[in-house]
Order: structure tokens, then sequence, then C-alpha cells
């Protein structure tokens, strides 16, 4: 195994997977991370595509 974890071991869509990965690689992405409304937010948003059918 390499150790890259990808969405199929995440139970992630193509598309989640995409979204965390730029999220996660983008530094001010991180930086606004760190404001809590922001973090609530996002975490809202994906909670609500995880909902969708895929």
């Amino acid at each position: 195994m390499s150790g890259i974890v990808g969405p199929i071991q995440l139970d992630l869509t193509k598309f989640e997977y995409a979204f965390y990965t730029a999220v996660a690689s983008n530094t001010s992405a991180r930086e606004l991370m760190q404001n809590n409304q922001l973090r609530e937010l996002t975490i809202v948003l994906a909670s609500t595509c995880g909902k969708t059918p895929r």
C-alpha cells in the first residue's frame, strides 16, 4: 500500500474528495478555517453535499 488515501477509503464521492483536497492544499483556505463561523459553514455545506444522492 502506498499510504495514499483516496475517496474510496474515506467513503467520499469524487466531488467531496476534490473539495477537501483543495481546501487542505490551499494555504488561504486553511487560514480561513481558523474562523469558527466559516468552519461551521463548511461543515454544514459538506454535510448537505453528503446527503445528496450519489
